[in-house]
């Protein structure tokens, strides 16, 4: 009977010293400027998909610390291990070979916009001969450098993409369809803007291998309270 006490108060000093050191594991979280999906303003970040990453880290009680950078350093500090999540981000091979993709946070439209009413598709040759504006370092910039278009401009916002756009300077812009309406929204859009649907694709969270592998079933975890904040549309308490 003394061999069991002793027993049952060594695995509760164990858990007692091991829980701390679980609960101190800070996931370094980066993300990207991105309006609506990520704003920031006075130094505080909001957004639809800060409100449920925010919502979702909460509800499971993991501490986090957030940086904000361009989407092409964000990737980069992923890839790097320098980062354990990265958001909001389309789902690429690239991004893949380091990261496991979460459940959608949205779905986006992927959308070509411009001033001539007859925009051509993705699939017509018509489209190289375009000047198409696109945010630098993003998935639609490497897919636009892969597949070798010849006249492609890259800038770190879409505010200055469509003022390209709208100045003559470039003769499209490829973007989110969301993007556009806060755009429009803002009054950065002074002309009428023609648009046609390139892609349908679900936009989400990237977890790197290495923090999922010290923390099995965190994925798990993540998309199962994802949900929940989606339903209930619960917003974080502030940081």
């Amino acid at each position: 009977m003394q061999f069991y006490v002793w027993l049952r108060l060594w695995l509760s000093l164990i858990l007692l010293n091991l829980t701390p050191c679980l609960l101190a594991d800070e996931l370094r979280v980066v993300t990207h400027v991105l309006p609506p999906y990520t704003v920031l303003e006075d130094q505080r970040l909001s957004g639809s998909s800060v409100d449920l990453v925010y919502c979702t880290l909460n509800s499971l009680n993991q501490p986090y610390s957030v940086t904000v950078r361009p989407v092409s350093r964000a990737e980069q500090q992923l890839e790097l291990g320098l980062m354990d999540m990265f958001f909001i981000a389309s789902e690429t091979s690239a991004r893949s070979a380091v990261a496991a993709f979460s459940q959608p946070v949205a779905y986006a439209r992927r959308m070509l916009y411009g001033l001539n009413e007859h925009l051509p598709t993705m699939n017509d040759a018509q489209i190289r001969q375009l000047t198409v504006g696109v945010l630098h370092g993003s998935a639609m910039h490497r897919w636009l450098l892969d597949q070798q278009f010849p006249h492609i401009k890259s800038r770190y916002n879409y505010h200055i993409l469509f003022e390209m756009l709208d100045r003559g300077r470039i003769d499209s812009v490829l973007a989110p369809e969301d993007v556009y309406q806060q755009e429009l929204s803002d009054q950065h859009i002074r002309q009428k803007l023609y648009s046609k649907l390139m892609k349908y694709i679900p936009i989400g969270v990237y977890i790197s291998h290495t923090w999922l592998a010290e923390h099995p079933g965190f994925m798990a975890a993540f998309n199962q309270h994802l949900q929940i904040c989606k339903k209930t549309n619960s917003k974080p308490a502030e940081r």
